[in-house]
């Protein structure tokens, strides 16, 4: 269960240049904003962990990928951390009760398992993020859950609107969420997560309550 208010403007910040928590690369850590580089160290680093900014600590929370303090991520880490930062963009910037999941609860990650307490107080499948936002060509998508029409007023009334349209497109032609996500159809269908010719396998799922 985790607040999320990081903004679209933080995230698009991320598009430029390269991103990185190692100790040596400190010049590029120091260009990354602030409330992004906060959510970029809460998603990859374990709580108790922390990673230094112009002399500020951040700390960790849930450990995607703890090692990034000391090597480069792997395409998996990249994948994961991305999907982490999607699920917890806000247009709005308010703070907002979420629950993030694994596309395979059988096997979750560590930082993604999720408490029955979780699982009964959120309960309203809003959507799937994924993507990956540390390549030349970055790209964020967004499938959409079980956005009946009483789901749907209910995900405007708690600031969240990321996974719905916009009414926008890209200059490809694809469907743009508030967020400015690309809309790639329903999370049940089962290669959602096939987009331009890349399979995307570390999706996070976001639940809200209802």
């Amino acid at each position: 269960m985790h607040s999320k208010r990081l903004t679209t403007l933080a995230l698009l910040c991320i598009f430029f240049g390269a991103i990185s928590l190692r100790a040596q690369d400190r010049p590029i850590k120091e260009q990354i904003p602030e409330k992004l580089f906060k959510y970029l160290v809460s998603c990859s680093l374990k709580a108790g962990d922390v990673a230094v900014r112009l002399g500020k600590e951040y700390s960790g929370l849930l450990g995607l990928a703890p090692d990034w303090k000391t090597r480069a991520l792997t395409r998996p880490e990249q994948e994961l951390v991305s999907s982490c930062i999607f699920a917890r963009t806000n247009a709005i910037g308010v703070p907002v009760q979420i629950s993030t999941r694994a596309t395979n609860e059988n096997s979750p990650h560590p930082g993604l398992q999720v408490s029955e307490y979780e699982r009964r107080k959120f309960t309203m499948f809003e959507a799937g993020f994924y993507g990956n936002i540390f390549t030349k060509d970055p790209r964020a998508y967004v499938c959409t859950g079980d956005h009946t029409t009483e789901n749907v007023a209910s995900m405007k009334r708690q600031k969240r609107i990321c996974s719905l349209a916009s009414g926008a497109s890209n200059s490809n032609g694809l469907e743009l969420s508030k967020c400015g996500f690309i809309i790639t159809g329903s999370c049940n269908d089962p290669d959602i997560f096939f987009q331009n010719e890349t399979k995307f396998n570390q999706a996070i799922l976001v639940y809200l309550p209802k």
